[in-house]
């Protein structure tokens, strides 16, 4: 019974030990308990230390404390990378831009051009984004310089020839979208009637040119057509006399000579200056009505010799005829919607 005793003393307090070993702690001494007999308790062996058993998890050990606090690193600039949307978004927006250099300006370019703003605005550089075709008809006043025949018929009789001309005409323009401007026109021309001083007879000088013309639009919206531009082509002019008054049928079958026509041709160029205002159309696509302002001047280069009916007049004046115009346009044509 004492020895069952004494081994379950020793097996607690070794257990024990080996617990608190393991724990870190040190084993509190105690005294040495006696017996009930009276004996003196039998001290055990010494267990030797065991160092502590690894943690199942590595722990780092600490870094030893520094001397100084080490300011932080400054970390190198970097660029963040731009997703490819906001990448296409920055490249339209400079696209734009570089195209529209007034796209900014709401008020002021867009308004001129017909636009209700930069991102309503579908031209380049004023023009428009399909170009358009048109038509119109040409009312206006001229200047018609003939020096050298004003000169032979007050020779012959006549007043001074008057310069001022009516001019009625018709023209076709087609624009394109990069600012290409076509076109084709003719233009009668009529001068009031110079009587004779005697007023044995009077004189009309009346004629008409054709052309084509090429340019460039300044600006070509929905609301506006402003171009200038070459002209090239060919005239004619005819003189007319009339020696008649009043005569029976009968009288002018028997004298027939009671009037002649005397007649030049050439060629021109010259140069003009077209400004038309586009009403009715909402949309680029539409059809459109337009009143506007023509601005020209033509130069003879080439002028041929006058004739009578088939046969020549020889001798007769050798002009280049000069002729400065303004003549308002009435007319109408349809948008080109863009090619995509």
């Amino acid at each position: 019974m004492k020895h069952t005793a004494y081994l379950s003393i020793v097996s607690v307090t070794f257990f024990t030990s080996i617990a608190s070993i393991a724990r870190g702690q040190d084993v509190p001494a105690e005294d040495s308990p006696e017996l009930e007999s009276g004996e003196p308790w039998l001290e055990p062996a010494p267990v030797a230390a065991q160092p502590p058993e690894p943690a199942a998890t590595e722990s780092k050990a600490a870094p030893p404390p520094a001397a100084a606090a080490a300011p932080p690193k400054a970390r190198p600039a970097t660029k963040r990378p731009v997703s490819a949307p906001r990448a296409a978004d920055a490249t339209s927006k400079a696209q734009s831009a570089h195209t529209h250099p007034h796209h900014h300006d709401t008020h002021g370019w867009h308004r001129w051009h017909g636009c209700k703003g930069a991102h309503h605005c579908g031209h380049k550089h004023g023009h428009a984004a399909g170009g358009s075709r048109s038509f119109a008809l040409t009312l206006g006043k001229g200047n018609l310089d003939m020096p050298l025949l004003a000169e032979r018929m007050e020779a012959a009789g006549y007043v001074p020839l008057s310069d001022r001309v009516w001019l009625l005409g018709l023209e076709g323009t087609r624009t394109f979208a990069g600012g290409l401007v076509l076109g084709l026109g003719a233009q009668f021309y009529r001068s009031s009637e110079t009587p004779r001083r005697d007023a044995s007879a009077d004189a009309t000088l009346r004629g008409g040119a054709l052309h084509a013309k090429l340019g460039h639009t300044l600006v070509d919206t929905k609301r506006w057509l402003v171009y200038p531009a070459l002209t090239i082509g060919g005239y004619h002019n005819r003189l007319d006399l009339d020696a008649s008054g009043e005569a029976s049928f009968d009288a002018v079958l028997g004298d027939p000579a009671r009037g002649a026509e005397l007649r030049q041709g050439g060629a021109f160029v010259g140069g003009v200056l077209a400004i038309d205002k586009r009403f009715g159309s909402h949309s680029r696509k539409g059809g459109f009505w337009s009143l506007g302002l023509r601005l020209g001047v033509t130069q003879s280069i080439w002028s041929s010799d006058w004739h009578l009916d088939d046969d020549s007049a020889s001798a007769g004046p050798k002009d280049r005829p000069t002729m400065a115009t303004i003549s308002l346009a009435i007319g109408g044509g349809r948008f080109y919607s863009p090619k995509r």
